[in-house]
């Protein structure tokens, strides 16, 4: 006997069900889309359009309504909470779980298989044909259980995207053909080129003296490491990265809690674009330059997502070369407001530094935290002018009041002779993390055709330390979705994040805290060093740490 649905509400007409999934997908994205055939696709993704009405309103919106992306998984299994939202727009949470209970009874009833993840329900490939009859949705069902079809989006001409493998380690683990353009799933870049489309910069630098613009001339600050000058050293760095007791094991922690549909943690970096492997990254006729000219804006996100390989990463390009100009400061402002209001990131990294203080980005950043009800994280080098230069602490905005400065330390955890200026600024916001050594992503086109190279800097541990702060916010945020003690709101905050970085990440032992600088090692709280391993053991972890503020 067939069950009975509990709930009686209106079903919905299908506007797509009578034309191809091709045209539905174009006028949705306004762009382009290509099929290829990879059965090997982890995830496949189509998007459907929900009815304005749909109490499902945090998901991608264009001018028509919302956008929400229905998928197939590596076994096949189709999310049906999906197809639910669509059919029944106005449906309510308890009309959902109501829906759900039928459609258990009716996947028991014809044999068919059911499974639930993080509250989302998703059926196997044969009951999904016959919701699909039900719900009036028989083409895109047709076309998302299909094994030999995969889609790939092209999104709005502004916009540059590229895939990120988990678990990457060298720069031939990125996937090469991106199966999804949807803002939540892993290694998704968002990029804008910010020198083009921004105005000529108003705020000049003539109320610095002439010792101080020669001093702040280099903007994004880094140097080669020595090749062959020691092997320990570039050994060491690999290590962060590669071995079972650093990063890995880190990474293997978070591959046990990491779900598809959790909410990622995004991350704007205001740098000189980005070139992670131009076949892997697709470019829209009319998009704007991103074209990296110096390196720096590569490696400096490619050493982000070695940290944090689910984020959603949001590029600004605000140079076209190592220095600054006098647009840079404008860029970097309009960059910031933009990230905020637009992308409403989480993170704000800025591998940059200035010897002096400029006053628009100064206003762009108190504005920032004047609003409470969204915060942002802020992280900016220290600088790698050198102590001996300079009379501040550490560079700009580093050394502001709403902003987290990154120092740089080597593989042993000792601090980068590098660092910009004397140690007298509040040490428990001097935090360090790698910064030397380092092997990381760069355009072949600078590096005499090599696609790697070893740099050294603040700008570096920037990037470093925002991809580990990323890593908290990705735990609070699968922690709050599993009913988990309240600690998202707290680490999303300036202060509650450096009192996880005090209380969580630093070795009793470290020699660095001696030094006005405290090395952040992440693997003391997402690993069994210091702590248990288990799940509910670090959340509490974390919970506890702002309360000690």
């Amino acid at each position: 006997m067939l069950p009975f649905r509990p709930h009686q509400l209106p079903r919905t007409t299908n506007p797509s069900q009578s034309r191809p999934v091709e045209e539905w997908i174009n006028d949705i994205y306004l762009g382009s889309y290509e099929q290829g055939n990879d059965p090997a696709v982890d995830c496949m993704c189509l998007p459907i359009r929900l009815a304005p009405e749909s109490r499902i309103r945090r998901f991608r919106k264009d001018e028509s309504g919302t956008a929400f992306l229905m998928r197939r998984n590596v076994d096949g299994f189709v999310l049906t909470s999906v197809m639910i939202v669509y059919a029944f727009p106005s449906i309510s949470h308890k009309d959902m779980g109501r829906e759900h209970e039928y459609i258990n009874a009716l996947a028991d009833h014809h044999g068919q298989a059911t499974m639930y993840e993080i509250g989302f329900l998703w059926v196997a490939p044969g009951m999904a044909v016959l919701l699909a009859q039900d719900y009036d949705m028989q083409n895109i069902v047709a076309a998302i259980i299909s094994p030999l079809i995969c889609w790939r989006i092209m999104p709005h001409q502004t916009f540059s995207v590229i895939i990120f493998w988990d678990e990457e380690e060298n720069l031939r683990a990125y996937i090469p053909d991106p199966q999804s353009m949807n803002g939540d799933d892993p290694g998704y870049i968002e990029a804008t080129n910010l020198s083009e489309v921004f105005p000529t910069c108003k705020q000049t630098l003539s109320s610095a003296s002439q010792q101080e613009r020669n001093l702040g001339t280099t903007l994004f600050g880094y140097q080669n490491a020595s090749a062959g000058a020691d092997d320990r050293a570039n050994i060491g760095a690999d290590d962060f990265f590669t071995d079972d007791h650093h990063m890995k094991r880190v990474q293997s922690f978070f591959s046990t809690i990491r779900r598809p549909h959790q909410r990622r943690v995004k991350i704007a970096v205001l740098d000189t674009g980005e070139e992670l492997g131009r076949d892997f990254t697709m470019h829209p006729l009319g998009e704007p330059d991103l074209k990296d000219n110096t390196g720096h804006g590569t490696a400096c996100t490619h050493l982000l997502l070695k940290n944090c390989p689910t984020a959603v990463v949001y590029t600004a390009k605000i140079s076209n070369q190592s220095t600054f100009d006098e647009k840079t400061a404008e860029r970097i402002s309009e960059a910031i407001q933009t990230a905020i209001t637009e992308w409403e990131v989480d993170i704000i990294s800025m591998s940059l530094s200035y010897e002096f203080e400029v006053e628009i980005i100064d206003e762009a950043l108190k504005n920032r935290q004047g609003d409470k009800k969204r915060p942002v994280l802020f992280f900016a080098a220290s600088g790698s002018f050198g102590k001996d230069k300079g009379e501040h602490s550490a560079g700009f905005p580093a050394r502001h009041e709403n902003v987290i400065c990154a120092s740089s330390s080597t593989y042993e955890g000792n601090k980068s002779d590098f660092n910009q200026g004397p140690d007298d600024m509040n040490r428990w916001k001097n935090f360090s993390t790698i910064g030397e050594n380092l092997c990381v992503a760069f355009p072949a086109e600078l590096n005499r055709g090599n696609y790697e190279k070893r740099v050294s800097g603040t700008s570096m541990a920037t990037s470093i330390m925002a991809g580990i702060a990323a890593l908290v916010l990705e735990f609070c945020n699968t922690w709050k979705e599993r009913g988990g003690r309240p600690t998202l709101e707290k680490a999303a905050k300036m202060q509650g994040m450096l009192q996880i970085f005090r209380e969580c990440m630093l070795s009793n032992s470290n020699s660095s805290s001696q030094q006005g600088h405290l090395n952040l090692v992440p693997w003391y709280l997402f690993d069994g060093s210091s702590y248990t391993r288990d799940y509910a053991s670090v959340g509490n972890h974390i919970a506890e740490a702002p309360r000690r503020l």
